[in-house]
């Protein structure tokens, strides 16, 4: 699994790491008219807000001089983090963190920063969402 994101700070100061949790539902696929009661979804939270459950948030620390100097507000900030599922142990996963540079890379549309770019296609996509919506409207 590997994901990309940009975001901007909303307040100056240092950027040590990103926490990381999840989120995830379980469905079962068995709807047997055996059982006295019906299987029903539930859902697993292990963020910082949610019930405490054996499963904790994870603190990836930043590589190398970023976690040094300070960012200012505003300022666009990306990161690639990947998961890989160990080879040996199907319950082991190792995460990876590449702090990304927001004026080079790629970055996924639609993307919710601040940056000129990112804001010009949220406004476009916007755009063509409430034409399409106006024509359905009109069919």
């Amino acid at each position: 699994v590997e994901d990309k994101k940009f975001l901007s700070i909303t307040k100056s100061g240092n950027f040590h790491g990103l926490a990381v949790w999840f989120d995830t539902k379980f469905n079962p696929m068995i709807y047997e008219e055996e059982y006295e009661e019906p299987f029903v979804e539930v859902d697993l939270k292990t963020g910082p807000c949610d019930p405490e459950t054996h499963w904790k948030q994870t603190v990836l620390v930043v590589p190398g001089n970023m976690a040094d100097g300070e960012v200012e507000e505003d300022e666009i900030i990306g990161w690639s983090l990947t998961m890989a599922q160990s080879g040996s142990n199907a319950r082991q996963y190792s995460l990876g963190l590449e702090v990304l540079d927001p004026s080079t890379e790629e970055h996924p549309v639609p993307c919710g920063c601040k940056m000129g770019k990112c804001a010009l296609m949220k406004a476009l996509l916007e755009k063509e969402d409430k034409e399409m919506e106006d024509l359905e409207e009109l069919s």
